[in-house]
């Protein structure tokens, strides 16, 4: 008869029912791997979802906007084909507080302004990042895993401003609440070229005095960031964007001088230089060394132009800016060679230097900018120019313009129309000065002095107004 083994305190429980705690051993296993398979799918739950892109494409038509007018606005230079795109790459990313990079998407060249590419559907939002001639990084390196502040501090460009060419980075941002179907984009989205421009102009001196021949930068860095970290909207407003600050490379070159290539007419540069954004702090400061012949002598002479203020104080080189320095007197032959110019003082040369935000804006510069472009002295030669005595000097602005001589102001002659300014008795010297107002934003002053002056004791001064500039333009004779 059959009698089950006894359970004995010493007996163990594995020799009692080894087949029963291998269902144990193999239960507790399976109930471990349920809950950490439960946990995986809380946990993931848990966590925010990815953007969610589709498969599908749809088509992305917006217009953009560079700067084209500010030439004719600032009397500067314009270099041909400057505002022209040759190819635009767009680099997607995660908007709506995310800002992980997705995608890129290149399209076709813009016709009239107008830019379409297809773009993946989402119910999400995105940021767009728009470059226009775009350097190789932007086309060819691998961002994934990237966030977007990663991807644009890493881009920058060096290419040779002053080398021939004349198609530049610009760029510009379109953010998008979701992409559902194919869109046009009614706001235009404004371009910031990466680089800064640079006019020449010394057509206030008669070319028998100075002969305006060329240019060279100085002091400014070799490569420049494709983004602006400082790019604001002006008072709100998108359609006026503005750079505040200058966005500086993690490593550039200060550049020891770039020779530039500078065409000349009449004393005016009908071409710009190129200069990456540089900042005031930069050590030594930038500048621009000019060149020409003094005085009919037949010798070239050179004379450096520092970007300063009024005061003396450096400025900053901001992208999509222009910079117009206007040479206002030249009393000396300067430096015999561009070294010695380069590494000196700046002697024997007056300059003003006017800059302008290159934004368009219906045909117009930004308002927030008073552009005043008039000499702050006019050198009359004491010998005859061309058969005459006559000088004649423009002036522009693109806010009214008042005119007061002897703190006196002149009532505005009506456009077309030229009134003749009063002489004090202490300028005997000038026998005739007068006002020829184009309209109420410029026109011409023209001066007229005595065959037997030699030299004047006492300057002419006529005080142009304009927004918030005031400009004293000084008139003198010298026996130079």
């Amino acid at each position: 008869m059959f009698k089950p083994k006894e359970i004995t305190a010493t007996t163990p429980f594995s020799a009692y029912n080894k087949n029963k705690r291998h269902l144990v051993i193999v239960n507790s296993m399976k109930q471990i791997i349920l809950i950490f398979c439960l946990g995986l799918i809380l946990n993931s739950c848990m966590k925010e979802e990815p953007l969610a892109v589709s498969d599908v494409e749809a088509n992305l038509v917006f217009n953009l906007k560079t700067s084209g007018s500010i030439y004719t606005k600032a009397n500067a230079a314009s270099t041909a084909n400057l505002d022209d795109i040759d190819e635009i790459t767009t680099l997607v990313f995660e908007g709506g507080g995310s800002s992980n990079y997705l995608y890129r998407r290149s399209g076709i060249i813009p016709v009239n302004n107008q830019f379409s590419a297809n773009i993946l559907l989402t119910n999400d939002p995105v940021k767009i990042h728009i470059f226009a001639n775009p350097d190789d990084g932007v086309n060819s390196v691998n961002f994934n895993g990237m966030t977007e502040s990663d991807v644009i501090s890493s881009l920058t460009t060096d290419v040779d401003l002053n080398g021939g060419a004349n198609r530049f980075p610009m760029h510009g941002t379109l953010s998008l609440p979701n992409i559902i179907a194919d869109v046009t984009v009614g706001t235009p989205v404004y371009l910031l070229r990466a680089i800064a421009l640079v006019d020449v102009n010394a057509g206030g001196i008669a070319q028998n005095i100075f002969n305006l021949d060329g240019a060279y930068v100085y002091n400014t860095p070799n490569n420049g960031r494709l983004v602006s970290e400082y790019r604001v909207d002006d008072n709100g407003d998108p359609s006026t964007p503005i750079v505040t600050a200058p966005t500086m490379p993690t490593l550039f070159t200060t550049l020891i001088g770039t020779p530039s290539i500078v065409n000349v007419v009449g004393n005016v540069m009908s071409n710009q230089l190129f200069i990456y954004e540089n900042s005031k702090i930069s050590a030594p400061t930038s500048r621009v060394v000019i060149s020409g012949i003094f005085n009919s002598s037949g010798t070239t002479s050179y004379y450096p132009v520092d970007f300063i203020d009024a005061n003396g104080a450096a400025i900053d080189i901001l992208r999509n800016h222009l910079y117009l320095i206007t040479i206002t007197s030249i009393t000396g032959s300067g430096y015999s060679n561009v070294t010695d110019a380069a590494n000196g003082v700046s002697i024997d040369i007056s300059a003003d230097i006017t800059h302008w935000n290159s934004i368009e804006m219906g045909g117009d510069i930004s308002p927030s900018e008073t552009t005043l472009t008039a000499p702050s002295k006019v050198h009359l030669d004491h010998t005859s120019n061309s058969g005459s005595y006559i000088r004649t000097i423009a002036y522009s602005s693109n806010r009214d313009v008042e005119l007061s001589v002897g703190g006196v102001k002149v009532p505005f002659p009506g456009s077309g129309t030229s009134v003749n300014l009063d002489i004090p008795a202490t300028n005997s010297w000038l026998t005739q000065a007068t006002w020829s107002p184009t309209d109420n934003l410029g026109g011409e002053l023209v001066f007229t002095h005595s065959t037997s002056a030699a030299s004047s004791p006492e300057s002419y001064i006529v005080t142009l107004k304009s927004g918030g500039i005031t400009r004293n333009m000084e008139v003198f004779v010298s026996s130079i």
